[in-house]
């Protein structure tokens, strides 16, 4: 079930222990607790987006925003995901019934940039480089978590992005844009991430 992918993600990060797409249980079968992470007797592989979908839940949870910027109490996150779903209903289950600082978490779907965005996580695949580019000039220095799925996102001046090595979904986050923004990701998610920086900060 989702909230086993979730508590077993979560068992990893507190591990510091990167995630391999076989070495997740198998829901039905699972009968571990939460700190006994992925090690598991009959290992399956696990779809990609499954396991990225449950790193996202992470970021929410592990990140804290600024004062004001998730609205009013009681409203929800709003999380919008431009360009490509490979999640099909993955994602939405992987929030459903689930409140993330208090609050639940609303999940858009844009097949291109929308004229207006008022999300609070923004989740990029599939789309062009300028594109890309684009959201990251829109984002810049605002209160919203821009993440994407392609490598080297981050570096270019996004908040974080997935990349595959090895069979293991890895992230990288650059934390002057999360700082930049107001947003503050925990040390617990950052023990797992490759810190980057954008590309003019580099000496």
């Amino acid at each position: 079930t989702p909230s086993t992918l979730i508590a077993q993600v979560l068992a990893i990060l507190l591990g510091a222990v990167c995630l391999s797409l076989h070495s997740v249980v198998d829901a039905a079968e699972s009968t571990t607790e939460v700190a006994e992470t992925a090690e598991t007797k009959r290992p399956e592989a696990v779809s990609e987006y499954k396991i990225k979908a449950a790193f996202l839940y992470n970021f929410i949870r592990y990140t804290t925003w600024p004062k004001g910027a998730l609205g009013k109490d009681g409203t929800p996150i709003e999380l919008l995901v431009i360009g490509k779903n490979p999640f099909a209903t993955t994602l939405d289950s992987t929030f459903a019934g689930k409140t993330l600082h208090g609050r639940k978490v609303h999940i858009s779907y844009a097949p291109a940039t929308p004229k207006d965005i008022s999300a609070h996580m923004v989740f990029v695949i599939g789309l062009s480089q300028a594109e890309e580019d684009l959201l990251i000039k829109r984002f810049h220095g605002k209160p919203t978590m821009l993440i994407g799925d392609s490598d080297g996102f981050a570096e270019r001046g996004a908040c974080a992005n997935f990349y595959l090595k090895d069979s293991k979904v890895r992230f990288q986050v650059n934390p002057d844009e999360v700082k930049r923004g107001g947003l503050e990701i925990s040390s617990q998610l950052l023990k797992l991430a490759t810190i980057v920086k954008t590309k003019e900060q580099k000496e």
